[in-house]
């Protein structure tokens, strides 16, 4: 349809639009041991959370996803827990690209005390401050609360919502 619209609108706009004539290909001269040139915009995969959110987008049409009742909300939190999960072991598993090796003195901190205390130290995963509901992001949120009153004065109202289906 888009195909159709694009032409259409070519049509509309008479003859100053001039389409390029393809060559065949068999005229061309290609290298098939040439490497493959890849558009640089264009990603042949989505990430999971993307794939997630196109099929909860609503649209003109019917989506059967959203249409389920408790069983929608069941599936939009166990998608959820998904890709959380996978976020979390991507940051496990890539601790050497995050630049983990910059907290070296927390490491031997942890180390030597856990000598003092004749208890062996597991893998440590350093979790960044933008994971959603650390310790860290709760410490950093709460910073930045305070830097806006600072800045701006205390806050006229005050607002908390809770969900409760009783």
């Amino acid at each position: 349809r888009e195909a159709q619209d694009v032409r259409d609108t070519a049509e509309d706009s008479g003859p100053d639009v001039v389409e390029p004539e393809l060559e065949p290909e068999d005229s061309l001269d290609i290298d098939p041991g040439a490497p493959v040139l890849r558009r640089r915009n264009r990603r042949s995969r989505i990430t999971q959370c993307e794939f997630y959110s196109s099929r909860m987008s609503i649209r003109g049409y019917f989506n059967a996803t959203l249409y389920c009742g408790p069983l929608t909300q069941q599936w939009i939190v166990y998608s959820y827990v998904k890709v959380e999960a996978n976020r979390v072991k991507y940051l496990q598993t890539h601790q050497a690209d995050l630049h983990v090796v910059q907290y070296n003195g927390l490491m031997d901190y942890l180390n030597t005390r856990a000598e003092s205390e004749k208890m062996t130290v597991g893998t440590s995963v350093i979790l960044p401050s933008s994971v959603n509901g650390s310790p860290r992001a709760m410490k950093q949120g709460y910073q930045d609360a305070m830097a806006i009153c600072g800045k701006l004065g205390k806050p006229t109202f005050f607002l908390t919502v809770t969900c409760n289906p009783k």
